[in-house]
């Protein structure tokens, strides 16, 4: 091997151990559960939080996103779901932005000094319109940013799933 095919995959190597190392660091992850209904007809969605052992944050911060036409945000806000509300965290959210075809919501999880355990964050109540288009619609959860006891902004990926509109 040639010098500088050995520094080459040192530093692949590096870089790909510098990638595990920043995910089992922070590792904190939000999930999305889907959902189906007909036309007219209420979903429920869970918006879950998964983070490593020691390593739960304190806040957290996203930004939801859903298409305008095929579904709607019931009563314009989010449920704080059990694992949030056993941690004593209150769930604030104020409309962001509406554009052409997505109203977004953002959305801060915070209070008290206990951090958020894994499971169930929110809940989001849509409602399906009564002539939605039958398929499926996009529900997105973006910009998310995970708070540590330290004071660390811990950036999240972006997660989406789909509602199912049946007839």
């Amino acid at each position: 091997m040639t010098p500088s095919c050995r520094t080459t995959s040192l530093l692949v190597c590096l870089s790909g151990l510098l990638t595990v190392f920043s995910v089992s660091l922070f590792g904190q992850s939000l999930g999305l559960s889907s959902a189906s209904a007909s036309r007219g007809q209420q979903v429920m969605i869970e918006l879950a939080l998964e983070s490593p052992a020691g390593k739960e944050p304190l806040a957290l911060q996203w930004d939801l996103r859903i298409p305008l036409a095929p579904v709607a945000l019931i009563d314009d806000r989010l449920l704080v779901g059990f694992a949030a509300q056993e941690a004593g965290k209150s769930l604030y959210c104020a409309a962001k932005e509406d554009l052409v075809e997505t109203h977004t919501v953002r959305c801060i999880l915070v209070g008290g000094r206990k951090p958020i355990p894994n499971g169930t964050i929110a809940l989001l109540r849509l409602k399906i319109a009564t002539n939605a288009p039958i398929g499926s619609t996009l529900v997105r959860v973006e910009r998310g940013l995970a708070v540590s006891k330290d004071l660390e902004q811990v950036p999240l990926r972006l997660v989406e799933t789909t509602v199912a509109i049946r007839r």
